[in-house]
């Protein structure tokens, strides 16, 4: 399904931003693909569409970008059409802090149910290879069904106004969700709103291990332009490095394709643990 046949059937949510590379001011880095370096890793396919990794700096290093491009057939997936879950796990091209691309595809949602039951996407940004995530063994998941997760992460790994799920995902890790978002009244107790987008952190081990952007499909067929979500970010990290402290969510109609871009790089130094 292509995103001109689902918005055919339904109302746009207007977004202003820059869309495309027509808007742009020239070397910004807003025009996508941005102008300057910009690496793909080959394309993954999901249901009907694709999903690729990107790397694009800027030539004299005034700006990197790092996140996944996905048609349009990709990003509003129908989940009746493809009920079962699946994870596109992809390299990430250049160099950088992170790993790998996990974008599990949830038709379901998952837990909690009546926060995050419903159609979306968990786009990881890990900072550990593959293969040492998936050395993760769960624990205490779904929560309930054993002792909660008793590892502390770092305080100066703590990103403001988060909480602890106290229960460890397999290959994943603990998951911290913001109490500040829209879906949360207080931490651990839902507002009732519907989930649309929000950004998630990972821990494990005592250490973040990653970045995650979670966007429901029905928010993809809605946007229009681009919009920009700050992180909540620690004092430190596991390893001293540039890290991102904004997210971007944007359509590109040029496309006909959208990017989840993780941006706003800075400095920081390595936790003291």
């Amino acid at each position: 399904m292509t995103r001109r046949a689902v918005l055919g059937g339904m109302g746009t949510v207007g977004v202003s931003g820059f869309v495309g590379g027509a808007t742009a001011n020239p070397g910004n880095g807003y025009g996508f693909p941005p102008r300057g370096r910009t690496d793909y890793s080959d394309p993954e396919q999901l249901g009907d569409g694709e999903v690729k990794a990107f790397l694009a700096d800027h030539p004299q290093d005034k700006w990197t970008y790092l996140g996944v491009e996905m048609t349009a057939e990709a990003a509003t997936i129908d989940e009746t059409e493809y009920p079962d879950r699946d994870l596109v796990s992809i390299e990430f091209p250049g160099d950088t802090q992170f790993e790998w691309l996990g974008l599990n595809w949830e038709p379901a949602g998952h837990g909690p149910p009546d926060v995050y039951g419903v159609p979306h996407f968990d786009i990881h940004f890990y900072l550990e290879p593959e293969d040492v995530i998936n050395q993760i063994e769960p624990v205490n998941y779904p929560p309930g069904t054993g002792d909660p997760y008793a590892v502390e992460l770092a305080d100066d790994q703590f990103p403001t106004g988060y909480f602890r799920t106290r229960a460890v995902v397999a290959n994943m890790g603990e998951h911290l969700f913001d109490a500040t978002s829209h879906e949360w009244e207080a931490p651990g107790v839902p507002s009732g709103e519907q989930f649309t987008e929000t950004f998630v952190w990972g821990h494990y081990d005592g250490d973040v291990n990653f970045f995650e952007p979670m966007i429901t499909t029905e928010f993809f067929a809605g946007l229009e332009g681009t919009v920009t979500e700050p992180i909540s970010m620690p004092e430190r990290m596991p390893e001293a490095g540039e890290y991102p402290t904004e997210y971007r969510i944007a359509y590109h109609k040029n496309r006909d394709a959208y990017t989840v871009t993780l941006a706003a790089f800075e400095s920081f130094e390595e936790s003291e643990g």
